[in-house]
């Protein structure tokens, strides 16, 4: 397994983990990095939504555009999964990756946004502040 970070097309950088689905890599075997990075992240962000609206408190109730956007990451995957000729289909695996990232940051904007609306939520939550090394250097 390995992470890395990786840009994402339209959206900057994003670390990926790339671990064939959980069974590794054998000697000599062809690696497409996008794809690759696209199937995990389209995986961990399935297994993230089913958490999501199952177990977690409150449970995530999707926005019809988030259901958009998750519908439009599904078939960006379809149709790079789809496709033999290994330049166009990593190509269409880095748009996956980017239509993926795309759905799965509205899922977390919105699910944030429920859970400090809730009321027994919000009594656990915790806040927090990251300070880089200009702030002692601020007036």
């Amino acid at each position: 397994m390995a992470t890395l970070p990786w840009p994402i097309p339209e959206d900057g950088y994003s670390t990926v983990r790339l671990d064939a689905e959980g069974l590794g890599y054998e000697d000599g075997r062809v690696i497409l990095v996008n794809e690759e990075a696209a199937r995990w992240a389209y995986s961990a962000m399935q297994d993230s939504f089913k958490e999501r609206t199952g177990s977690w408190k409150p449970a995530y109730r999707p926005s019809l555009k988030a259901k958009g956007l998750l519908g439009a990451a599904k078939d960006a995957v379809a149709r790079a999964t789809a496709t033999a000729e290994r330049r166009e289909r990593a190509r269409l695996f880095d748009r996956a990756l980017a239509a993926v990232s795309v759905a799965w940051q509205q899922v977390l904007v919105e699910h944030g946004r429920q859970t400090a609306a809730d009321p027994e939520a919000r009594k656990a939550l915790r806040w927090g502040l990251t300070l880089d090394e200009t702030a002692a250097a601020r007036p």
